[in-house]
C-alpha cells in the first residue's frame, strides 16, 4: 500500500518545494520508502509501505534496465503469483518478489486493456511511456483505492491524495453542488467529484489515458456484468448442502489470496456476523491470529458481550481492546479530514483510526475486515425497509442516497442533478439487468437486483472503501477487505431471492454458512448501527452555529433541524472548509480562537 503523484509538466528548480511537501504528504501512505524520478518536463514521486517482497529491489517507480517505462502502483494484486507463473512459462524473467514487477511485466507484454482483464485485487496505478510522453492508468474493480486528478491550466495531476494536487492550485475553488448534496444525503455525492471544483475523482473500474495533453477516461468493469442467467439457473437446482459447499469455498479461496503478505496481519473484530465470518476463515489458514476491537462506551454491547465468548471458541491469545474516548473524537476527525481533504462520508473513522495506530504500534502492518458483505448481501436495514414496503415501483431511491427532507437544500439544484444522476444510473442498469434476463424476471427481483448493483457501482466506493482507506493509511496500515472478491460477489448476487432476502432477517445465506461454522447463539445479534461518538458530537447544544463559516456561506437556518446526520455533515463542512480551504493550522486553535464549541 502506498501513495504516488504525477505531473506532464515540472520546473524542478522552481517546484522543489513542492515537490518536498508531496514526499511528507505522501509519508502516511508509505513510510519505508520515497523517491522522485524526474524525466524531462514530467515527475513522479512514490512512498512505499512495504508488504510483498519488502526488499529494496521492488522499490517504486519502478522501471527495467531500458527506462522506457515506469510504474507507480498502490495496492495489491491478489492473483500475482498465479500470473507471474503464467509469465515465466512464456519465457518472461524476474528479479524481485513483488506483485508490483508482475504488473509491470503485464502492462509492457500484453498493455493495459488485456492486463485489466487479468488481475485481482485493489489498486490504482499509472503506467508512463518516457518515450512516448503517454500515460495509461486505472483505478480497481469497487473503488478500494484512490486515484484523484486534474487539468489545471497545462498540468496534468494525478494523485493517490488530494493535498498533493492542491498544492499546484492557485485557487481553492470548492464545489458548492457536492457540498450541498453530502449535507443532504448520508453523506454521499457523485462519485467523480470532490469537494474542489478542479480536482475529479477516477470512478471504480475506470481507466485513465493520457497523451498529447488529451486525457480519454473510460470504463473497464460493471458490476452488472457480474450477473449471469445461466449462474442463476444453475443455482436454483442446486441444493443447500452444495450451495453452503460452493459458498464455503469462494469465502475460503478468497481468504487465502488475502493472507498473502511479507508483513504481520491481523483482523478487525467487531463481534458481528461480518467479521467473525472473516477471523474463522483467516485462523484455518493461519493459526491464532491476533484480533484489534475497539469499543465506545455507553453505545455499544456488542463487543464485551460476545467478542469474549468468540475469543473461548477460537481460542484466541492475541486480543487488543481498543477503548475510544468520546473527547478525543472531535480531534481525530479532524486530523483525518486534513489528512484526506475529504470531509467524513459516515462516522466510523476516529474509532477505526485508533484501532489503526494501536495495530501499528504494535507492528501489524496489514489488517483484514469484514466490510463489503452488507453491500452484496442487502445488509442494511433500510435494504430491508424498502423491499418490503417495494410495490412496484422500481425507480424509488436507496434510502441510502435519498435527499433528506429535512435538509435546508433539499429542493436545491444540486439535489435535483443528484437525484437525477442516480435516476439515470437507476434506468440503465434495470435496462441491462431485464436485457440479461431476457424480461423474465419479476419486478421485484428486478428491484432486488438494481439495489445490489447501486450499492456496487456506488456506495462502496463512495463511502465505505473511501473511509477505509482514508484512516488506515493515514496511520501507515493496509486494510484488506476478503469480502470484496468477483468471484465471491459473482455467486452471491446470482442466488435466487430467498438466499438474499428474508422479511425476518438480512443476509439468510451467510446466516446459514454462519450457524454451521460458528453457531446460532451469534447469529441473534442485533445491528447496533455506527458504533461510535458521531451521533454524540452531532449535539445542537454544543455548537455555536452563528460561528459557522459555513452557514453563512450557504445562509441556511440549522435551528429547526433535527436530524443529528446533517448535523454531523454541516460539522464535518466546517472543519473542511476552515482548514483544507482556510488553511487553518489545527482545529483546537479553531476551537480556542472561533469558539465554534460551547463546550
Amino acid at each position: 500500500m502506498c501513495g504516488f503523484f504525477f505531473s506532464n509538466k515540472i520546473n524542478k528548480s522552481k517546484d522543489l518545494a513542492k515537490i518536498r511537501e508531496i514526499e511528507r504528504i505522501l509519508k502516511n501512505r508509505g513510510p519505508d520508502n520515497r523517491k522522485t524520478i524526474f524525466l524531462k518536463k514530467s515527475v513522479l514521486s512514490f512512498s512505499r509501505l512495504s508488504i510483498i517482497d519488502r526488499s529494496n529491489r521492488a522499490n517504486q517507480p519502478y522501471s527495467d534496465l531500458s527506462k522506457r517505462y515506469f510504474l507507480l502502483f498502490n495496492g495489491e494484486i491478489y492473483n500475482y503469483q498465479i500470473l507471474k507463473d503464467q509469465l515465466i512459462k512464456s519465457g518472461v524473467k524476474f528479479k524481485t518478489k513483488s506483485d508490483t514487477e508482475v504488473l509491470f511485466k503485464l502492462l509492457v507484454n500484453f498493455g493495459i486493456d488485456d492486463t485489466l482483464k487479468k488481475i485481482e485485487g485493489m489498486f490504482s496505478f499509472i503506467f508512463y511511456d518516457k518515450k512516448k510522453q503517454s500515460l495509461v492508468g486505472a483505478r480497481d474493480h469497487f473503488g478500494q483505492k484512490p486515484f484523484y486528478y486534474c487539468r489545471y491550466k497545462k498540468r496534468i495531476l494525478i494523485s493517490t491524495n488530494i493535498g498533493c494536487i492542491k498544492l499546484f492550485l492557485k485557487d481553492n475553488a470548492i464545489d458548492k453542488d457536492a457540498i450541498k448534496t453530502y449535507i443532504s444525503t448520508r453523506g454521499l455525492y457523485n462519485p467523480q467529484n470532490t469537494f474542489f471544483k478542479h480536482i475529479k475523482k477516477l470512478r471504480a473500474g475506470h481507466k485513465f489515458k493520457l497523451e498529447n495533453g488529451k486525457i480519454k477516461i473510460s470504463r473497464y468493469f460493471n458490476p452488472i456484468n457480474l450477473f449471469s442467467k445461466k449462474l442463476s439457473d444453475r443455482y436454483k437446482k442446486i441444493s443447500q448442502l452444495e450451495r453452503e459447499k460452493l459458498l464455503s469455498n469462494k469465502i475460503k479461496d478468497s481468504i487465502k489470496l488475502k493472507l498473502l503478505s511479507d508483513a504481520p496481519i491481523a483482523v478487525c473484530l467487531s463481534g458481528g456476523i461480518d467479521s467473525t465470518l472473516a477471523y474463522y476463515y483467516s485462523s484455518k489458514e493461519k493459526y491464532n491470529l491476533p484480533i484489534y476491537s475497539n469499543f465506545s462506551k455507553g453505545i455499544e454491547k456488542i463487543t464485551f458481550n460476545y467478542i469474549p465468548k468468540l475469543i473461548k471458541k477460537f481460542k484466541i491469545k492475541k486480543t487488543n481492546y481498543i477503548i475510544n474516548d468520546r473527547n478525543k473524537y472531535l480531534l481525530e476527525l479532524s486530523k483525518l479530514i486534513d489528512y484526506s481533504k475529504n470531509v467524513a462520508v459516515w462516522g466510523g473513522g476516529p474509532p477505526m483510526s485508533f484501532l489503526c495506530k494501536k495495530a501499528r504500534k504494535n507492528n501489524f502492518l496489514v489488517l483484514l475486515s469484514g466490510d463489503g458483505l452488507d453491500e452484496i448481501n442487502l445488509g442494511y436495514l433500510t435494504h430491508q425497509n424498502l423491499i418490503n414496503k417495494f410495490h412496484g415501483n422500481l425507480y424509488n431511491q436507496n434510502v441510502a442516497f435519498q435527499i433528506n427532507p429535512q435538509s435546508p437544500f433539499y429542493a436545491s439544484k444540486a439535489c435535483k442533478k443528484y437525484s437525477s444522476f442516480l435516476k439515470k444510473e437507476r434506468k440503465n442498469n434495470l435496462n441491462k439487468i431485464k436485457k440479461i434476463y431476457s424480461n423474465n424476471i419479476t419486478k421485484k427481483e428486478l428491484f432486488i437486483k438494481s439495489l445490489i448493483i447501486q450499492d456496487l457501482g456506488i456506495f462502496l466506493q463512495s463511502c465505505t472503501l473511501q473511509h477505509s482507506d482514508e484512516f488506515s493509511m493515514f496511520n501507515s496500515i493496509e486494510v484488506r477487505h476478503p469480502f470484496i472478491d468477483i468471484e465471491l460477489i459473482r455467486f452471491l448476487i446470482n442466488q435466487p431471492i430467498k438466499f438474499l432476502y428474508n422479511k425476518k432477517f438480512n443476509k439468510p445465506l451467510i446466516r446459514y454458512l454462519f450457524n454451521k461454522k460458528i453457531g446460532k447463539k451469534f447469529t441473534s445479534i442485533k445491528k447496533e448501527g455506527t458504533r461510535n461518538y458521531s451521533k454524540y458530537i452531532s449535539n445542537k447544544n454544543f455548537w455555536n452555529f452563528d460561528k459557522f463559516l459555513t452557514l453563512k456561506m450557504f445562509k441556511v437556518n440549522i435551528s429547526k433541524i433535527k436530524d443529528y446526520r446533517i448535523i454531523f455533515n454541516f460539522i464535518n463542512t466546517e472543519i473542511f472548509y476552515r482548514m483544507c480551504v482556510l488553511n487553518s493550522p489545527n482545529f483546537e486553535t479553531i476551537v480556542k480562537n472561533k469558539s465554534i464549541l460551547k463546550h
